[in-house]
């Protein structure tokens, strides 16, 4: 059986890389961190690289948003970047780019309170506010069968969400 960096990463990554990977992921207990996240950096930055150009969306996040755990090189592959509160404004910027602060784009002036509210930039846009909405099971299930209608009959499929979405 192969091991999960394998299954995962090795259609992704060149072999080289995936080698690298594998010889990093399985050392002693004592494998500095940082080379760990380097290996990982640079499996996630061959994916996401070849992700785009076959049409795939990647997302990637952390709790710790710095240079160190998301480098440029990372970053600038990702068409769309959203960064929620954060508590500097560098902080923000390693998310958005440098510079999105100083031009009043920081996340870290974002209410603590206000959870989900971020800031989405899109490649070659500007940051915009915005807040995600909360689904639970049963919306998120409400959804899913009303996408099924969407792709299984696109003939009737705006007639029954027009008729369902009617007040009774």
């Amino acid at each position: 059986m192969r091991s999960i960096s394998s299954r995962v990463f090795a259609p992704a990554a060149s072999a080289r890389v995936a080698a690298e990977w594998r010889r990093s992921w399985n050392r002693s207990p004592s494998t500095p961190a940082a080379l760990i996240g380097q290996a990982f950096s640079t499996l996630l930055r061959d994916f996401v690289a070849r992700g785009r150009a076959a049409g795939m969306v990647t997302v990637a996040t952390t709790q710790t948003p710095s240079a160190d755990v998301v480098p440029t090189f990372l970053r600038d592959l990702f068409g769309f970047r959203w960064a929620l509160r954060c508590s500097t404004p560098d902080a923000s910027d390693t998310i958005l780019g440098r510079g999105w602060a100083s031009q009043g784009y920081s996340a870290a002036q974002i209410d603590p309170t206000a959870r989900g509210v971020g800031l989405l930039l899109q490649e070659g846009g500007v940051p915009v506010r915005l807040r995600a909405c909360w689904l639970d099971d049963l919306e998120l299930a409400e959804l899913a069968r009303r996408a099924e209608v969407l792709v299984t009959d696109p003939t009737t499929a705006a007639t029954t969400l027009l008729v369902e979405d009617e007040p009774a």
